[in-house]
Parts: structure tokens; C-alpha cells; sequence
């Protein structure tokens, strides 16, 4: 039997996403990071909760667009889902 897919939900995004996307980045830059380091991926994630994506989804793109920026690949595309 398949296991249930659960979604990931926030009662505060912004802050919720902040967190989440500067552990991904502090392990990802393999430093400290700045606000501005953040400031890209996060204005991202919040023009993704503003197109209505999940916060799930936002998140990943965050988390997504940071990987790309370090192995200079196209993340133009939204993510698949499901």
C-alpha cells in the first residue's frame, strides 16, 4: 500500500520560509550568509506564495534557485509536483 502524501503547511510563511531557506543556503554557500545572500531567493519564494503555489512548493523553489545559482544551470521552469 502507497503511503498518504502529507503537504507541508505554514500559519506564518514569510517567517516559516526565511528559516527553512537560510539552514538550506548556510549548508549550501558552506558560510554564514548575509540578508542579501537571502534576499533573492526569498523575494522568489514569496512571488511564489503570491502565484498561489503551496507553501511546499515555494519553499523548494527557494531552496532550488540556490542549487542552480551554484551549478549555474536554468531553473526557469516551475518544479514538477505530485
Amino acid at each position: 500500500m502507497a503511503a498518504k502524501r502529507m503537504e507541508v503547511v505554514s500559519n506564518d510563511p514569510a517567517a516559516d520560509a526565511e528559516r527553512i531557506v537560510r539552514a538550506f543556503a548556510r549548508r549550501a554557500f558552506r558560510r554564514a550568509v548575509t540578508d542579501d545572500d537571502l534576499k533573492p531567493l526569498l523575494d522568489l519564494v514569496k512571488a511564489r506564495l503570491g502565484d498561489k503555489d503551496t507553501f511546499e512548493q515555494a519553499v523548494r523553489v527557494g531552496c532550488w534557485a540556490r542549487w542552480c545559482r551554484r551549478t549555474s544551470c536554468s531553473c526557469a521552469s516551475r518544479p514538477q509536483t505530485g
